[in-house]
């Protein structure tokens, strides 16, 4: 399947340069930047463009991890609004009345359809737009196996393909979680409370020199 990792100029363009510069502190909040641009074949045969934004949900945000719906879930939930969001920010900076039209970046949004949220929760546990990417990649490969062979893909082979990518996909996302993890523990124990001690010494000791200055003054 076609696709390109962090396609960039697909949203920036819309911006020009000028106002682009002034913005320069905050253009990485300004400017939409997907993190996949696929190429999904429609009805028709024609690919389509859907962007995809990658998110995860780590163990340790206990306000994703509550009664209800599944974290992911609830993550993937708001990746939509927050898309639609940014680039309302972004038409207004270029002086459109949001209020009584649509901006270029929204049009430009609309015209590559929903965002797929991909999201990996902690516990391993995937978003249902993450299953819906593993059916569309294992009937590429089998599509791309049967090319290569001369003839059309096995479709018994369709499962055994799912099982591969799944695999795959379940064992990065719990290296990536226990990285994270191992990564903490340098904030924890002896080193991390006396971290803290020279940080709230420093704290003081600032407090104390503004008090002496305002005091000279």
């Amino acid at each position: 399947m076609e696709a390109d990792c962090e396609p960039y100029g697909m949203f920036g363009h819309l911006i020009p340069q000028q106002p682009l510069n002034r913005l320069e502190a905050r253009r990485a909040k300004q400017i939409l930047r997907p993190d996949f641009n696929f190429k999904i074949p429609s009805a028709n045969g024609i690919p389509e463009s859907r962007v995809a934004d990658i998110k995860t949900v780590s163990c340790g945000a206990p306000s994703w991890y509550k009664a209800g719906d599944r974290a992911v879930d609830r993550r993937a939930n708001r990746v939509p609004g927050e898309y639609a969001r940014v680039a309302k920010d972004m038409d207004e900076e270029l002086g459109v009345d949001v209020r009584v039209e649509q901006g270029p970046v929204t049009r430009r949004l609309q015209e590559v359809g929903p965002v797929i949220p991909l999201v990996f929760g902690g516990f391993a546990e995937v978003s249902e737009g993450v299953h819906t990417m593993v059916d569309l990649l294992s009937k590429f490969r089998l599509k791309k196996e049967g090319l290569s062979a001369g003839r059309g893909g096995a479709e018994r082979r369709l499962g055994e393909v799912v099982g591969q990518i799944r695999r795959r996909l379940s064992l990065a996302t719990v290296k990536a979680n226990m990285a994270c993890m191992l990564s903490r523990l340098s904030l924890i124990g002896d080193g991390a409370s006396e971290a803290g001690k020279r940080r709230q010494w420093q704290k003081t000791m600032l407090y104390l020199v503004m008090i002496a200055i305002n005091s000279t003054t």
